[in-house]
């Protein structure tokens, strides 16, 4: 419908409408045939679990429900509705099959090319230069990562928004300099569009900005000459943009707070200011490098002054060669405003857009990430096009030669785009792959352990949590994941040693809690048990597995010192009163507890519950151990094992 809307606005002469449909539909079938291969791409273990294929809440596709929980329920420490419904939707039209997800954000790449070189055509008339820009942002290997990662709809998506967004306001700002009547439309669309646009990831917060960047080319609104610049005009345009900056300001404190209570923030004593300004002045350059050279791309650069601080820390002259680069681009490009503004626009279009994302306030692990590069380096490229096209204005064979160099550049883009690409398979081959470019990274080997786990390589997983925990040795994931495994393999004292070690990095961490209590009870340390399972209590106090296995050793424990009816008694009514009654196995718990407090009227209607709700579905062993349980309780007798274990596991 907006493709649609905004082709029909583009619209002055057939011949022109023919060339920019021309254009489009080029751009659209080049990048999706880049993209194709990801339709049989798989999620990738790294956030993917987070944001789809684990949440109940996306995977049960668009209901009312669901549209609550986008918009008052943070995922992974990102508050994004739109990205969240966008998810829902995939699940309601392809349920939990990665092929239709992938398919979307090419749809939505393909999308934001278009866009891309709408916005430049109407801004400028150049609709060669605009192709080229479109054409280069689309096919460059820095896009992948947003393109094939799932998770990261939330780019592609706000890219899609903040792209509209743009073309309403140039729609706006002519109108206005024409005195139309729409204006007023256009500058509510763009608004609007904003909005959807921070509600799919608040990097847009910088996009106010963007348009006083726009005002001074090609939008031309800002009056000038050399460095004299008409005051009224900048507080009339800063003015206009109010409610702009005001979202900006609103959607900024929302992100650092919901970021904040996940834990997602850094503090200043785990990375330091002095650290935060050398990464962010080396990424900016990094940044540009990859840029021109995208051959050592991952999906996690390690942090030099991150969490195990492994990485090699960047040298003072790098450091200081590096801002000095900064600033004397920054101002060359101010001198030449007036007489090649695009410099400028494009410079800092990149510097403003990449503020939000290049490490000052540290979100994450990781030292910069592909995914940022998304928007903010459309303006260097601008910038590169419209500079080249000005300084080869008196070159012979110009036209000839700029299209073969332009030419020349998207074929080595296109290759080098599907050979990224194809890192995307799975989850073992992209982490593979970060792990061959860069070097100690314990996310890396973790991510390997997951995927060749979740294929069944058990060994060969173990092999890579040991990895990460070498390099990191309170990699808490993975010794909560090496717990894991070696419960299942029932090899208790190990995994009570993973379990405790993850505690050790993460003592608020529930699961590791719970699961170490079990543990504790397979090793018949059940005092030791039940005082984890009293703290995941205080630290979840709606935990119904924390309710119910706690009911049930305080029940049915052969220590005396360690049972208590009592409580048995009340944790177990809780449990039941948050199932709502359906568990036959919490249901079970507390017909044990009812035996132990001596309630064995109590004891036998719930018995009798829990053993109805087994058969009812299908749970044919824990139906007869809940009869048998029953003749005990008939008999006005409790049920005490020498051996308890968690009823819920």
């Amino acid at each position: 419908m907006f493709l649609s809307l905004y082709f029909w606005t583009f619209q002055t002469e057939s011949y022109l409408v023919s060339r920019k449909l021309i254009i489009c539909l080029l751009l659209s079938v080049v990048t999706a045939a880049v993209y194709w291969p990801v339709r049989h791409y798989d999620f990738i273990y790294y956030d993917d679990p987070q944001f789809i294929t684990e949440n109940e809440e996306v995977r049960a596709g668009l209901t009312a429900h669901g549209f609550r929980y986008a918009f008052t329920h943070p995922v992974v420490g990102n508050w994004h509705p739109i990205t969240t419904l966008s998810q829902m939707l995939d699940c309601q039209l392809y349920g939990v099959r990665p092929g239709g997800h992938h398919l979307t954000n090419v749809v939505l790449h393909v999308a934001n090319a278009v866009l891309l070189f709408l916005l430049l055509t109407r801004m400028t008339g150049a609709m060669g230069r605009s192709a080229a820009v479109a054409a280069l942002f689309a096919l460059h290997p820095l896009r992948v990562e947003s393109v094939a990662w799932v998770s990261e709809r939330k780019d592609v998506l706000c890219a899609f928004f903040g792209l509209l967004s743009l073309i309403s306001y140039a729609r706006f700002a002519q109108c206005k300099m024409q005195n139309a009547k729409r204006k007023n439309l256009w500058y509510g669309a763009a608004l609007m569009l904003f909005g959807l646009g921070l509600m799919s990831k608040t990097m847009l917060v910088t996009w106010p900005f963007v348009m006083l960047l726009l005002d001074v080319w090609p939008l031309q609104r800002v009056t000038g000459d050399g460095w004299r610049v008409s005051g009224k005009d900048w507080q009339r345009l800063v003015i206009e943009k109010l409610p702009f900056f005001v979202l900006s300001v609103v959607f900024s404190v929302i992100t650092v707070l919901v970021q904040k209570g996940a834990g997602a923030i850094s503090g200043i004593g785990q990375i330091g200011i002095a650290d935060r300004l050398t990464n962010a002045t080396m990424s900016y350059v990094r940044y540009l490098g990859n840029t021109v050279w995208p051959v050592k791309l991952a999906v996690i650069y390690p942090h030099p002054a991150g969490y195990y601080a492994t990485a090699e820390r960047w040298a003072g002259w790098q450091v200081g060669l590096a801002a000095i680069g900064l600033l004397v681009i920054s101002v060359w490009c101010l001198r030449l405003l007036w007489s090649r503004p695009y410099l400028a626009v494009g410079w800092f279009w990149y510097l403003g857009t990449m503020l939000p994302v290049i490490g000052l306030v540290q979100v994450g692990e990781q030292a910069m990430a592909d995914r940022y590069t998304y928007i903010p380096l459309i303006g260097p490229v601008i910038s590169l096009v419209w500079g080249i096209a000005d300084f080869s204005k008196r070159w012979s064979f110009r036209g000839t030669l700029l299209w073969a160099v332009t030419g020349l550049l998207l074929v080595v883009g296109t290759v080098a785009t599907r050979h990224q690409v194809a890192y995307w398979e799975n989850t073992v081959r992209l982490f593979e792959r970060t792990l061959a470019v860069t070097s100690a990274n314990p996310s890396a080997h973790f991510a390997v352990g997951v995927g060749l786990e979740k294929d069944g390589e058990i060994e060969a997983a173990v092999g890579q949590y040991r990895a990460a925990i070498a390099i990191d040795p309170g990699y808490q994931k993975a010794h909560y994941n090496l717990g894991q495994l070696f419960r299942k393999q029932e090899r208790w004292t190990e995994a009570a040693t993973h379990y405790r070690a993850a505690l050790t990095a993460n003592p608020a961490d529930v699961p590791s809690h719970l699961n170490l209590a079990a543990v504790l009870q397979s090793l018949n340390q059940a005092s030791e048990a039940v005082v984890e399972f009293e703290e995941a209590l205080r630290l979840d106090p709606d935990s119904i597995e924390a309710l119910n296995n706690l009911a049930w050793i305080l029940a049915t424990s052969d220590e005396d010192k360690i049972r208590d009816g009592a409580r048995a008694v009340s944790f177990g009514e809780k449990a039941c009163a948050l199932s709502n009654e359906n568990l036959p196995t919490v249901v079970g718990t507390l017909a044990a507890a009812y035996a132990e407090a001596g309630r064995f009227v109590d004891a036998v209607k719930a018995g009798e519950r829990a053993r109805d709700l087994a058969a009812r579905v299908g749970q044919a062993d824990l139906a007869q151990r809940n009869e048998d349980f029953l003749e005990l309780y008939r008999a006005q007798k409790p049920y005490h094992d020498p051996k308890v274990k968690p009823a819920v596991r």
